[in-house]
């Protein structure tokens, strides 16, 4: 099975991870969207290597070579299940006056 996750946030990235155990998926698209793409994989290199350290009695590292960061969109086409990642946001922080409204 081939998975697309949008959002290569900390979110995507975990959920990428933990799917990556199961035996039932091939290949994991983590999709970076309005990011810079270096730094994006610059991160995940580094998010990848931290992980091994902390679960390699947990996690089956080389499962972890099934994602595949990208920032190509075109790559859900060939996905059969897409996962949206969500980033959390405070209400309060969007609906606080500004001072200009007080």
């Amino acid at each position: 099975m081939h998975i697309s996750i949008i959002g290569a946030g900390k979110m995507g990235k975990d959920i990428s991870a933990l799917l990556s155990q199961s035996v039932y998926i091939d290949k994991i698209n983590l999709i970076s969207l309005n990011s810079d793409f270096k730094k994006k994989q610059s991160e995940f290199k580094d998010y990848i290597k931290d992980l091994e350290i902390k679960l390699e009695k947990k996690y089956e590292i080389k499962n972890f070579n099934k994602i595949y960061l990208t920032n190509d969109i075109q790559v859900i086409k060939t996905s059969e299940f897409i996962i949206e990642s969500v980033i959390a946001v405070s209400y309060t922080h969007l609906t606080l006056p500004t001072n200009r409204e007080v």
